[in-house]
């Protein structure tokens, strides 16, 4: 199981001095620290989880005479010694591109990608355009500004998702369900699809003219956004699923949720 919040913190304070060592060690030394970088997250994942490296990675995937430096489940990580450097940051997309290509039309599945040195964690979410590959940026972490609790979700979501179950805290609740979150983003993606195939429409005509007026009489100013009517729509199901849960699984649910908007 994955390990709860403040113990994680204890693991990722002990892997932040490690990954900052290496960083302050490659400034002196001007030599590639990839492989010892990659290591030390690998074995802060493997103390927060338990696992053993082999029951969640593998890098057995030789693309083109080279391979990604870990895969993790459909994740592909790829190591740089210093994002900050905007020339490191083009290498490690060149090659996030080159290995989901080649993953992707062995095993035509869902990927994502990251770029990291260690301390900084840049995720990419790929797009399939014919034969070609292009990388959507859409979220980056920095260990030494960003909340841990941050990072601990940042990790759940992209490794151990489908592995683990985490109970959501209160505390926790903007972290996994905001506008930073996976879940406000992949939902935010499906509203925009399904928008798209309804705009124009008598029906989305009604529903959105309906939502300005009321939007326009409570702030006093005319609104015609479409994205803040899908954010507006996403806050409202996520507002039903809550009611339902509150309704339907009980006082233990009633608690966690009266925390939550407190």
């Amino acid at each position: 199981m994955m390990k709860s919040i403040p113990e994680f913190i204890d693991e990722f304070e002990k892997y932040r001095r490690d990954i900052e060592a290496l960083h302050r060690k490659g400034k002196i030394e001007h030599r590639r620290l990839e492989s010892a970088k990659m290591k030390t997250l690998f074995s802060f994942l493997e103390g927060v989880t338990e696992l053993k490296p082999e029951e969640y990675s593998y890098d057995a995937f030789i693309v083109k005479g080279s391979r990604p430096d870990a895969v993790t489940g459909n994740v592909i990580v790829e190591f740089e010694d210093n994002l900050s450097l905007t020339s490191e940051i083009r290498e490690a997309e060149k090659q996030l591109k080159k290995y989901v290509k080649e993953l992707y039309f062995r095993d035509p599945r869902k990927y994502w990608a990251i770029a990291s040195d260690g301390v900084k964690f840049i995720l990419y979410k790929p797009l399939i355009r014919d034969e070609d590959i292009i990388l959507e940026r859409i979220d980056e972490i920095d260990i030494r500004k960003d909340d841990p609790r941050r990072f601990y979700w940042f990790m759940y979501e992209y490794f151990f998702e489908e592995r683990f179950h985490v109970e959501l805290r209160p505390e926790d609740f903007v972290l996994r369900l905001g506008y930073r979150s996976r879940v406000f983003r992949e939902t935010m993606s499906l509203l925009r699809s399904l928008w798209n195939r309804i705009s124009g429409t008598a029906f989305a005509n009604m529903i959105f003219s309906e939502w300005s007026k009321y939007y326009t009489y409570v702030t006093g100013k005319e609104y015609k956004d479409i994205e803040l009517f899908l954010r507006h729509t996403y806050l409202a199901i996520l507002a039903k699923i809550l009611a339902y849960i509150y309704l339907e699984e009980g006082v233990g649910a009633r608690g966690f949720l009266l925390e939550a908007s407190a």
